[in-house]
């Protein structure tokens, strides 16, 4: 046997005085630890352009087990910016966009729109911060500008990914019992089911159409974060009622 020992970008760069002050290109190929190598990166002072991975396509994988697709792509902007950022969308992809509703905090004011085309094959939200107090505002004063803040990946078993997940690591936002208790009496869940969903930390919606099960992972140096959803039957919003508890148990997360 040999040892073999491992650092993180971010101590290398510190350990040899390395000044990057721009990466066009970053490629990652360490044999399914991609993961791993990501989470050892500030992208707040390491900001590549283009990174590759790579995927493994052995048939046990999760993206196979799981189905796991790109379900939608968040992007945050100056609220300024919302007007032609959806011009440019409707023009380019021919996608139709919902009414304007805001998300209210005590931190200030997040306007939201939804873009999709007629296929749902193309889903973004725009979220429109109004100062650098809220999630969205902290993004951009980070980043320097606007940018894809979260990706929605979707999967035909959300309770048991995240299981599987947990299992191996992964840590998601902590959502409140109360929570809970509001959607088992606003939707007339099964106890055992909203039990369940809250050992996981998963949220719950419903329209006329079907149901919606999502759960979002801590954010990555105030930047960036992942969603994991699964829409059952025909459901066709994006959780729009859970932003609130989203958003606090983010702001709990990071100030612990």
């Amino acid at each position: 046997e040999r040892k073999i020992y491992t650092n993180t970008l971010n101590e290398i760069i510190k350990k040899n005085e390395i000044q990057i002050t721009k990466i066009d290109f970053l490629n990652i190929d360490v044999e399914g630890h991609d993961y791993e190598v990501l989470k050892g990166i500030n992208f707040l002072n390491i900001k590549p352009k283009i990174i590759c991975i790579e995927v493994d396509n052995h048939e046990k994988n999760l993206s196979n087990e799981f189905d796991l697709k790109i379900d939608h792509i968040a992007q945050t902007l100056h609220q300024d910016e919302m007007s032609s950022a959806l011009l440019s969308y409707t023009t380019l992809f021919g996608t139709k966009k919902s009414p304007i509703f805001d998300i209210i905090n005590p931190s200030g004011i997040t306007k939201s729109q939804i873009v999709e085309n007629e296929e749902q094959t193309f889903r973004m939200t725009i979220n429109g911060a109004d100062n650098k107090n809220t999630i969205a505002g902290k993004f951009l004063e980070n980043k320097k500008g606007s940018g894809i803040q979260h990706v929605a990946l979707s999967t035909n078993n959300l309770i048991e990914l995240v299981k599987k997940l947990k299992n191996q690591g992964q840590e998601f936002l902590k959502i409140s019992k109360n929570y809970y208790d509001d959607i088992e009496a606003r939707f007339g869940l099964d106890y055992e089911f909203c039990k369940k969903l809250e050992r996981l930390n998963i949220l719950y919606d419903e329209d006329d159409s079907g149901s919606f099960l999502q759960i979002y992972t801590p954010v990555f140096n105030d930047n960036f974060f992942f969603e994991f959803v699964q829409r059952i039957n025909d459901y066709k919003g994006y959780g729009a009622s859970n932003a609130l508890f989203r958003i606090a148990a983010q702001k709990y997360s990071t100030s612990i």
